[in-house]
């Protein structure tokens, strides 16, 4: 089965048969989508709908139907407003203990996050929504110190104990509302039960994975983690690989390797992000090149769900040029898939695609 974890992972994430037609749907099956990149994680979302472009997902963006904002691990992520209430409560206290030492550091004590709160509050109520320039900027009037680590922390405080969520998209800018006024309807659960729920959206929208991978994507200690699994293992199926247990839902149906294809898989993509070993996806030897020192995730090709290379795009206005960059010189087969995969990507932006294929360490262009 290790061989087809790739396969099965491909399916669980709907990146192969994808089923979903909106981006609620979609959101509320993987739980959290990570949004470190904002133009990527949009094809992260349209490579799992049907007939989706990029449009759609921004007009998501600007009904609330998804919400973008800081939450379990906690990094950028799409959550679902029926989520981010009781996901806000599972991470916040660990999260805000994380802030501590550089709080200290920066002069944010209680008081000066209550204060910037208020602030912040007030300039958004009535349903208006503003940039983090406008926020930071209306900070300083009122005589609080900002710079680009304090804004983060003042920001990331008022996300963490449920103040602030994303706004619409203006003028391709992210903006920041009131999340009370974004989601009136708070669904809140006990801690045990969000890590219960947690789990079950893991393992049946990410699986196979093991309990040190869910560990990894929540944020969770290993000991909450584990809690988690125990508490939905009877809908779950499992099988033991070289000693370690994995754990899936066994109604996804089986798998057929041939169906994957290539596929241009975006930055900080789920699908290679949320496991904490990686090397069914990703060969050892290939590892730096699609995942930076400092936690950087390239955007990668995948042919049969392994990484065979990283592309990179360039959007014009009439057109998105796409270079592919191989780890080795690729098979036959694998340009004419890649630019397939690329006019899949370029559709969603709405626009033609040219496509230029780079071979390994030579950097010179196949013909």
């Amino acid at each position: 089965m290790k061989t087809d974890l790739p396969y099965r992972r491909l399916k669980a994430q709907h990146i192969t048969d994808p089923s979903f037609q909106t981006p609620a749907e979609l959101l509320k099956y993987m739980g959290i989508i990570q949004a470190q990149d904002p133009q990527m994680v949009k094809w992260a979302m349209g490579l799992r709908l049907t007939h989706l472009q990029e449009t759609e997902i921004e007009e998501a963006y600007r009904t609330g139907d998804i919400l973008r904002t800081h939450v379990l691990r906690p990094t950028w992520h799409l959550v679902s407003p029926d989520d981010i209430y009781w996901m806000l409560g599972l991470c916040e206290k660990r999260v805000l203990s994380a802030m501590n030492s550089f709080s200290k550091q920066l002069q944010l004590d209680a008081d000066a996050y209550s204060r910037c709160n208020r602030i912040i509050e007030k300039a958004l109520e009535g349903g208006k929504h503003l940039t983090r320039e406008t926020i930071c900027q209306l900070l300083t009037e009122q005589g609080i110190q900002v710079n680009e680590y304090r804004s983060g922390l003042i920001l990331g405080y008022a996300e963490t104990t449920g103040l602030i969520c994303s706004g619409p998209i203006e003028e391709g800018k992210h903006t920041y509302a009131l999340l009370r006024e974004r989601v009136p309807k708070a669904i809140r659960l006990d801690r045990e039960e969000s890590i219960s729920r947690l789990a079950s959206i893991y393992f049946r929208s990410h699986g196979p994975a093991t309990v040190a991978d869910f560990s990894w994507w929540s944020g969770l200690s290993l000991g909450e983690a584990r809690r988690g699994l125990d508490s939905v293992k009877k809908e779950l199926d499992s099988q033991t690989l070289e000693g370690v247990d994995y754990w899936f839902n066994g109604e996804n149906g089986p798998v057929e390797p041939k169906k994957s294809g290539v596929v241009l898989l975006p930055a900080f993509d789920e699908y290679m992000i949320s496991y904490k070993d990686r090397s069914a996806m990703l060969p050892e030897a290939h590892y730096a090149r699609a995942i930076s020192g400092n936690g950087i995730f390239w955007p990668v090709i995948l042919k049969d769900g392994k990484a065979i290379g990283t592309w990179k795009r360039e959007v014009k206005r009439n057109h998105v040029q796409i270079n592919a960059l191989y780890f080795r010189t690729p098979d036959k087969d694998v340009p004419k898939a890649v630019e397939m995969a690329g006019g899949k990507f370029a559709h969603f932006l709405g626009k033609e695609v040219r496509v230029t294929h780079v071979l390994p360490d030579s950097g010179s262009k196949l013909k």
